[in-house]
Formats: C-alpha cells, sequence, structure tokens
C-alpha cells in the first residue's frame, strides 16, 4: 500500500489515505473523471498562493506532464529545485516548508517508479 499525502488526501477529500500501487497505476493509466477531477483539486492545492516558489512550479509541471518523453527532465528539474531550496532553507524555515519539500520528493520518486513500470511493459 502507499500512503497518500496530505495533498492526496485532499483531493481524495479524505475519503482514503491508502491506495495500492495497482489503484494508483490504474487511475493514472485510465484518465477517468476521478483521476481528472484528483488531478484538477491537486492543481488548485499546489496553486496556494498567487506566485508560488519556482521549485512548486517546477513540480506541479512534473505531476501534469503526460507526455512519457518530456516526464524524467521535468521530474529531474523538480528534483533539482527540491534539493536548491532545502539547502537554502535548512536552518531558517518552518517545518511546514520542510514537509512540503520532503512529501514533494517522496511523490516525484512515486511518479518516477510509474513511468519506469510503464516503459518496461511496453
Amino acid at each position: 500500500m502507499i500512503t497518500v499525502f496530505p495533498a492526496y488526501k485532499s483531493a481524495l477529500g479524505d475519503r482514503q489515505t491508502t491506495l495500492s500501487f495497482t489503484k494508483l497505476v490504474s487511475i493514472a493509466s485510465n484518465p477517468s473523471l476521478e483521476w481528472k477531477m484528483f488531478m484538477a483539486h491537486l492543481s488548485n492545492n499546489l496553486r496556494g498562493d498567487s506566485s508560488p516558489p519556482m521549485w512548486k512550479q517546477l513540480y506541479q509541471a512534473a505531476l501534469l506532464e503526460f507526455d512519457p518523453g518530456k516526464l524524467p527532465v521535468r521530474i529531474f528539474e523538480a528534483r533539482n529545485a527540491i534539493h536548491d531550496r532545502a539547502e537554502d532553507i535548512l536552518t531558517s524555515s518552518s517545518l511546514a516548508e520542510h514537509r512540503s519539500l520532503n512529501s514533494a520528493l517522496h511523490t516525484l520518486q512515486i511518479l518516477e517508479q510509474v513511468t519506469a513500470r510503464e516503459k518496461n511493459a511496453a
């Protein structure tokens, strides 16, 4: 089972806190109404303020990229931006931002794993 992070929990309406990997891949590979609603909610959650930081913009671009050829580059760019921000705030930022960065990195890791499985299956 995969733990669903806070952004996903709110996108799912707090009705489910874990998803099986198979269910996550099934939802992602079949863009149903449920998937489109999930992505819309996720997008809204990521846009919390009027000018999100660069790491968040790159993270959002990676999550919303559907072109398998572009996805590895988007993940790489987002991961680098998150690492850069983490270094910047190492001793000075709030715990909430540290958690957001950690959650984003973990989500990118899951996205990368799903992409690799799809590539190997093709």
